[in-house]
């Protein structure tokens, strides 16, 4: 555990391995344990503040070039996951 946020051998894997990407409280935790920036941990050409979620269950980050990485985790109903992944595979 780093900070409260636990840290496995499989969620660093995925990180080193670019699988995922951290949360915005694992981001804060890593960069504190390293003693860097969100900047020097992962280098873009155009920083830009990664703004907190409202509720914690939204993030969406700029990727560049006109993509976004959207994570979604709160609880829905099969027609609107349906139609989240129908919205998603059609773009």
């Amino acid at each position: 555990m780093l900070n409260g946020a636990p840290f496995g051998a499989d969620t660093l894997s995925g990180y080193l391995a670019a699988k995922n990407f951290p949360n915005p409280p694992k981001m804060r935790a890593l960069c504190r344990a390293l003693g860097i920036t969100e900047g020097e941990l992962f280098p873009t050409s155009k920083p830009e503040p990664q703004p907190e979620p409202l509720d914690g269950s939204l993030y969406v980050r700029d990727l560049g070039d006109g993509k976004a990485w959207l994570s979604v985790n709160q609880e829905v109903s099969w027609s609107s996951a349906m139609a989240i992944i129908k919205e998603l595979k059609g773009s």
